[in-house]
């Protein structure tokens, strides 16, 4: 069963869902979004070829439905580690701006103060997964963008290809 969306941006439905007693996060490609097609399969293919790094969630499945639309289902790894709410801080915006408040997570807080160290290791592990081994980088960072969970900083979200042969391999398929 899908819950209420977890996040809606212009580009992209994200849910959070149940699947064989696994939470999962399930995402597609809104109607009419066009150039969002390519940031979907470049998503697929960042966590298919960045598969069993640190910091990075586990693709359990994609597909097209029945309408065209690309589906794809990740694990769900934690809470994002901190977002901008509206101003009745109720709702997670999807984008960064001073004039919203910023809610950080309390697990990803009292992990930072309790052992500053692995946590710098933590971010240092995720950003070698998908930065200098999977040649992706984060067009759009900020925290909404992470997650936390056991121990470990999680990408969710943003990648772009840079250079490699993920690279290589996408820009054929689109092309």
């Amino acid at each position: 069963y899908l819950k209420q969306p977890a996040i809606s941006s212009t580009i992209k439905e994200v849910f959070e869902a149940r699947f064989r007693n696994t939470s999962v996060v399930v995402k597609w490609v809104k109607d009419g979004a066009q150039p969002a097609r390519h940031e979907a399969f470049t998503e697929i293919v960042f966590l298919e070829y960045c598969r069993g790094g640190p910091g990075i969630p586990r693709l359990l499945g994609a597909y097209r439905n029945e309408n065209g639309t690309v589906v794809w289902v990740v694990e769900k790894v934690g809470e994002s580690i901190g977002n901008y709410l509206d101003s009745t801080r109720t709702k997670i915006l999807n984008f960064t701006s001073s004039k919203h408040s910023l809610s950080t997570n309390l697990k990803w807080r009292a992990f930072v103060e309790a052992a500053p160290l692995d946590a710098a290791r933590a971010i240092f592990r995720c950003f070698r997964s998908f930065s200098e081994i999977g040649g992706f980088y984060l067009e759009d960072f900020h925290q909404g963008q992470f997650t936390f969970f056991e121990g470990a900083l999680y990408v969710i979200d943003g990648v772009r290809i840079a250079a490699g042969p993920a690279r290589d391999f996408v820009d054929n398929a689109i092309n």
